[in-house]
């Protein structure tokens, strides 16, 4: 099959060998032109492409059919574009390219984040049907991206107007990725300068590998949803996971310093921070930072309808074989 990766970083990367492996070819389009060689490198098919940029569309022509494509795009703020424009604005130049023979792949997935879940500091469960309320520039962007494909992707699927009733595609909500390179606070805990968190607030993480695996298994076959909550479905309070790092790499106990901070629950009144800002504009707190709040993330929907066995089912598994001895 022949499979497309926008935004093959850490996470598309990772998607791309897992499909290599099965013996599919694989497609990327990235912005960066030194990463060229770089993919090629891993097997990957580069295609340079700033999908900012509608009239660099022809680039695209060197597409083969494609079966499946996967939006891994970084949620990191855009200079000189909206956040909720950081991502809209390139997936409509991308399906300009498909728009003209209206062929579409049949698949398309998603990679949103937990993110957009209305924020809770009380430790409660949150699912697929929670409130949402994006506060920061990425998870802003992850919404807006997620209302634009219900609107260009799955209204077509429920109207079979598009690839005779063949197209199909999904939403995962990830949460905090994590894996070989990537461990948060690694340095500050070797250093062991303090961390301004609350250390009871819940962490939920989902492994790189993992993440992979899920997006190649919905990517085979309709799914019976159409949006997940991507996580190892083990939540963990952050002292007990900053601790159990400090006694692997041997460095003193974790540090916390917390102000204890009244933010807005899903039952209560929007507070404000003695030390946050406030948006009068939209009469909401300003973007808070990855690190706050406290919610676990519920997966039920996940393991009952996705056939996928986690092999780092919490953040133990996923870090002993990564940390120094």
């Amino acid at each position: 099959m022949n499979r497309l990766i926008v935004g093959c970083g850490y996470v598309g990367s990772e998607i791309a060998r897992l499909w290599l492996a099965k013996g599919d070819s694989v497609y990327a389009i990235t912005r960066s032109a030194r990463r060229v060689e770089e993919l090629k490198g891993i097997g990957v098919q580069p295609v340079v492409w700033d999908w900012y940029q509608p009239s660099a569309d022809d680039n695209l022509l060197v597409l083969p059919k494609i079966d499946s494509v996967v939006v891994c795009v970084s949620h990191a703020a855009v200079e000189g574009i909206a956040p909720e424009k950081t991502h809209t604005l390139g997936l409509d130049n991308l399906l300009h390219h498909w728009s003209r023979d209206g062929e579409l792949p049949a698949c398309w997935c998603y990679i949103s984040t937990t993110g957009i879940y209305a924020p809770r500091d009380d430790g409660g469960w949150v699912d697929e049907e929670s409130d949402l309320l994006p506060l920061r520039p990425g998870s802003i962007a992850a919404k807006a991206a997620e209302d634009w494909c219900e609107r260009e992707i799955f209204s077509r699927v429920q109207s079979g107007e598009a690839n005779k009733g063949q197209l199909y595609g999904c939403i995962l909500r990830a949460a905090g990725i994590y894996g070989p390179g990537r461990i948060p606070r690694l340095d500050v805990l070797r250093n062991n300068e303090p961390i301004a968190i609350d250390p009871q607030s819940y962490l939920n993480l989902i492994h790189v590998t993992d993440l992979a695996g899920i997006v190649t298994a919905v990517c085979d076959a309709p799914t019976q949803h159409r949006i997940y909550n991507v996580a190892d479905g083990n939540p963990v309070r952050r002292r007990d996971y900053y601790e159990f790092i400090a006694r692997q790499i041997g460095s003193l106990p974790p540090r916390f310093e917390f102000a204890n901070q009244q933010m807005p629950t899903m039952n209560s009144p929007v507070h404000v921070s003695t030390k946050g800002q406030f948006d009068a504009s939209s009469s909401r707190p300003a973007a808070r930072s990855r690190g706050e709040g406290s919610k676990r993330i519920r997966i039920d929907l996940l393991k009952e309808s996705i056939p996928y066995s986690f092999q780092f089912p919490n953040f133990e598994a996923g870090l002993t074989p990564l940390l120094p001895k």
